[in-house]
Parts: structure tokens; sequence; C-alpha cells
């Protein structure tokens, strides 16, 4: 039997995502520079891929576990790929996760995590 795709368990933390919300787009062009001082571009993929920094700031220990645990253990950081949706957009997306960046105590109880995924 054939493993489904893991989604992100935004049904079960109370945290919304903090602001700002960053999207890096990939570059999907290549330049080349000439003898002469002349250059030229061109496309080298037909899509181009979105990488998106995703911040939880001051959240509960509970909610920190909840992400934090499916990050590391169930989808292994980057070893699958997950659904997750787009808090500006709400659309779903199939992303993978590149990083996480930083996980911090801020105060007692109290949890921030900041993570990167890149559309598939």
């Amino acid at each position: 039997m054939a493993n489904s795709i893991k989604k992100f368990p935004h049904d079960k933390i109370k945290a919304l995502p903090s602001y700002p919300f960053e999207i890096s787009p990939e570059d999907t062009s290549r330049v080349s520079k000439f003898e002469d001082g002349t250059t030229q571009g061109l496309k080298i993929k037909t899509r181009s891929r979105a990488v998106y920094s995703v911040n939880y700031n001051d959240i509960t220990y509970e909610d920190f576990r909840i992400i934090y645990s499916f990050l590391k253990d169930e989808v292994n950081f980057g070893a699958s790929s997950f659904l997750w949706i787009n808090p500006i957009t709400n659309e779903t997306q199939e992303v993978r996760l590149l990083k996480i960046k930083k996980a911090i105590n801020t105060s007692i109880n109290y949890w921030s995590i900041n993570f990167e995924v890149g559309e598939i």
C-alpha cells in the first residue's frame, strides 16, 4: 500500500503564523557575459518554485511540540513532502521542509519556531 502524503497539522494547533511572511522565488535564469562585455540571458527552467519562510512566534509549548514533532518525526525534516496551507492565499500546496532556522524558548511555556518550506 502506498503511503499517503501527510498534512501539516493546521487543525491541531491554535496558533497562526506570524508576520512578516517571506516569499523568495527561485531564479530560473542564467546570464552569461561575453568577452566584448555583452550579456545573454536564458530561461533554464519552466517554473519558478517559491521558498516560504514561516514564523510562529510566542506560541504555547503544546503548539510548538505539535509543529516541531511533525517536522522532525513525521516528515523527517526534508525526507518527505507534505501538504501545507499557504496562509496568504489559503491554497493547499505540496512542499518540502528545507530547514528549521531556529526554535527558541522565548519565555516560560512559550516558544517561537522559524522554518523554510519549498514548493515541489
